[in-house]
C-alpha cells in the first residue's frame, strides 16, 4: 500500500515536470502503479493534493535577525531551494489564487517583502550597508522576487542557482561598506565558486 507521503512525492514530481494543469489523478495512480480508487481514498482530488503540498511548503520566519551577509545569503539559497522543490506552483500564476489564507504567509510576495527588508535593514544596523534606505531595500527585493517568478520556469539546476545567488548578491553590492566587502569576500564569495 502506497503512503500519502509516496502520493505526494510522486505528484510533486509530476506537477514539476508536467504542470499542474496537466497531471491528472490518473497519472499520479498510474506513475503509483495503484488504481484511482485506491488514489482517492487517500485524497479525493487533485485539488487535495495540491493543498497537501502546499501545506508543507516550511518557508518559516527566522527566529534571529540576520547578523552577517552569511545569515541573509542562507536564508536566500533556502527560498530558492523551496522554489526548485515546488517550481509547479511558482511556475504558475493561476495557482497562486488557490491558495488564499491557506499556506504559509512567506510564500506570497508582500510577507517575504517585510521580512526580506526587515533582515537587510538589521544588517545595515550591523554596518554591513550604507545608504540603503527602506525604499531602495523594497525596489532591490522586488526585482529579486520577480527574477525568481522567471528563473524558475527554466528548471534551473545547483549551478543555476550559484549564479543566481551570485546575481542577488551583485544588486546588493553598491550598497556594502568596507566591512560588507570583507565579509563577502571572506564568507559569501567561496559559497558561490
Amino acid at each position: 500500500m502506497k503512503t500519502k507521503k509516496e502520493i505526494l512525492k510522486t505528484a510533486r514530481k509530476l506537477f514539476n515536470e508536467y504542470g499542474y494543469a496537466n497531471t491528472s489523478m490518473r497519472d499520479i495512480s498510474n506513475a503509483l502503479n495503484m488504481t484511482v480508487g485506491n488514489l482517492t481514498y487517500h485524497f479525493k482530488k487533485k485539488h487535495d493534493i495540491f493543498f497537501a503540498l502546499m501545506n508543507e511548503i516550511e518557508l518559516a520566519e527566522p527566529q534571529a535577525l540576520a547578523v552577517s551577509l552569511l545569515d541573509f545569503h542562507k536564508l536566500m539559497a533556502e527560498l530558492l531551494e523551496g522554489m526548485v522543490k515546488n517550481r509547479f506552483f511558482f511556475s504558475d500564476f493561476k495557482l497562486f489564487a488557490m491558495i488564499e489564507g491557506s499556506v504559509s504567509p512567506l510564500v506570497k510576495n508582500e510577507k517575504f517583502l517585510q521580512l526580506a527588508v526587515k533582515q537587510l535593514s538589521n544588517l545595515q544596523t550591523e554596518g554591513f550597508f550604507n545608504d540603503f534606505n527602506e525604499s531602495r531595500m523594497i525596489s532591490t527585493m522586488r526585482i529579486c522576487l520577480l527574477a525568481h517568478l522567471a528563473w524558475i520556469s527554466d528548471n534551473p539546476d545547483s549551478n543555476d542557482q550559484k549564479n543566481f545567488l551570485c546575481d542577488h548578491w551583485q544588486l546588493l553590492m553598491p550598497y556594502f561598506t568596507e566591512k560588507g566587502w570583507q565579509c563577502y569576500q571572506q564568507e559569501i564569495e567561496p559559497l558561490l565558486r
